[in-house]
């Protein structure tokens, strides 16, 4: 990216303090846990974290055996867990090791919270840190293991840095737009809204968009010469002329039964339609919250084909400016669903494009169909159908929204099991079903309390990457595995959050 508004280009050398063949000695102390986890379980994740940082070869690593002999022969005293800064250094300089990683595992509700880092020995500072939030079981936490260790390897020696100095030839420019008050962005960087006359801009192409809430984004490349004035007079499009003109609703026989699709114009979604009638929800065998088997039944409605994408997600924070949530390194990529986003985000981003979250009971029609089966392809359970635990190195974490296409819903929605849970408009009661719910197109109880979440992801198995499996949590936190798929039908009404 071309630098705006400077003077200065500095040019760094890199010259690492520390070889390349050198390797660090780290030693892993026994992980804290607050509250949700037995001692067994406390050990097992630490030599699972351990073990990930062997493979991974990055460090020398202190074995725990040598590590527990080392601290007994040299008098070690502690109060509690070692996991503050304090005991860390001092455990560490015992070991005669560089660096030292300790934390705290701590759960809340259905969420454990991992809270690790890695500690300098001599300085005392924190080199990296790892803190990131798990809904589900202890299961969860083998992978959380996993990642904390490729985390903290990223940690590098300190470089060595020269600055040389050169000249840079600028340029003018000038940005108006009809309306006005459009965001400028220039080569991705915010730098005022129109109209506006922006001067010492680096020569050369560059990448031009202007975003104002309600029209679509307008992009331009420019290529900008020495002293002179480029003048960009853009005229913005409203969002809702160009869904007048539009095809909303493009039928598209799908199956036997007449079902159809249709685009909605506003951010692209595929929409499948799912006609009135009745279905069992709920599970006879399973979790005490999915009890009893109930007969619903729901108007005709239309849901998402697929997972919103971190594109579609992309395209609505430039359209109204909000911030977009950082997504995983593991994620980021235009066609793979949108993790990290809030039940408030997710109906935020459904009320602009004129779509709703689906309730509860209609992702699970979407989901099972009529005949009321365990797992969107029928009863038997089979891994190689959703993004779930034990797809291995085809997709360890999550996976394009159109992946697994045999594993579709009857209606033909894909991956409403397995690759991320996602939200639903309902709030959550674990007796919700047992206390007579109303049978024709339920919306949930209207008390306040968590959100649904539906289907499981791809860390979890077969347990939880079921069609009726419920799930929950508080409305202002998005998670590494929750996205959302959006819905259309029967206006609702908002039960309160707070």
């Amino acid at each position: 990216m071309k630098l705006l508004f400077s003077i200065i280009f500095t040019l760094v050398l890199l010259s690492p303090v520390m070889s390349s063949s050198q390797q660090l000695s780290v030693s892993v102390m026994d992980l804290n846990v607050t509250e949700g986890l037995t001692g067994k379980e406390v050990i097992m994740l630490t030599d699972k974290l351990l073990n990930e940082f062997v493979k991974l070869g990055r460090f020398k690593i202190v074995e725990r055996s040598k590590r527990d002999e080392i601290l007994k022969e040299q008098g070690f005293q502690q109060s509690g867990a070692c996991d503050q800064s304090t005991c860390l250094v001092e455990a560490g300089q015992m070991l005669g090791v560089e660096k030292i990683v300790g934390g705290t595992i701590g759960k809340m509700g259905n969420v454990f919270a991992v809270e690790l880092r890695m500690i300098d020995i001599k300085t005392g500072e924190i080199d990296r840190a790892f803190s990131r939030q798990y809904p589900g079981d202890v299961s969860v936490l083998l992978g959380a293991m996993k990642e904390a260790a490729e985390e903290l390897c990223k940690w590098k020696p300190k470089l060595q840095v020269t600055s040389l100095k050169r000249n840079i030839e600028y340029s003018n420019i000038t940005i108006s737009s009809k309306p006005s008050g459009a965001k400028i962005l220039i080569e991705g960087v915010e730098v005022g809204e129109t109209p506006a006359k922006l001067d010492k801009i680096e020569t050369g192409e560059l990448q031009i968009s202007l975003i104002k809430y309600g029209y679509q984004q307008y992009d331009t490349s420019v290529v900008l010469g020495k002293d002179l004035t480029t003048n960009i007079i853009a005229t913005l499009i409203n969002n809702k002329a160009q869904a007048s003109v539009s095809t909303i609703a493009a039928k598209v026989t799908i199956d036997g039964n007449g079902i159809g699709e249709s685009i909605n114009p506003i951010d692209g979604s595929v929409l499948i339609e799912i006609p009135a009638g009745i279905f069992p929800m709920g599970s006879k065998d399973d979790q005490d919250d999915e009890k009893p088997v109930h007969t619903v039944y729901l108007d005709k409605y239309y849901i998402g084909k697929y997972e919103v994408t971190v594109g579609q997600f992309k395209k609505y924070c430039n359209v109204t400016g909000r911030t977009m949530p950082e997504q995983p390194s593991f994620n980021n990529q235009p066609d793979y669903p949108v993790v990290n986003v809030s039940w408030e985000a997710a109906k935020a981003y459904c009320d602009w494009a004129g779509l709703r979250l689906p309730t509860e009971a209609e992702w699970e029609k979407a989901a099972r169909g009529s005949d009321g089966r365990k797992y969107t392809w029928g009863n038997k359970w089979d891994q190689s159908k959703c993004n779930s635990n034990g797809n291995g190195d085809n997709y360890p974490y999550t996976s394009p929204v159109s992946s697994f296409p045999s594993g579709v819903s009857p209606y033909g929605c894909f991956n409403m099991i397995g690759n991320v849970w996602e939200w639903c408009h309902d709030n959550y009661d674990d007796n919700y079903y047992s206390s007579s719910p109303p049978d024709s197109n339920p919306q949930g109880p209207g008390i306040p309390g968590f959100r649904v979440y539906r289907g499981g992801s791809w860390g979890l198995d077969y347990s939880y990457c079921r069609t009726g499996k419920r799930n929950s949590s508080e409305t202002g936190f998005g998670f590494r595995d929750i996205g959302f798929r959006v819905a259309k039908g029967k206006k609702l009404w908002e039960p309160k959050t707070h």
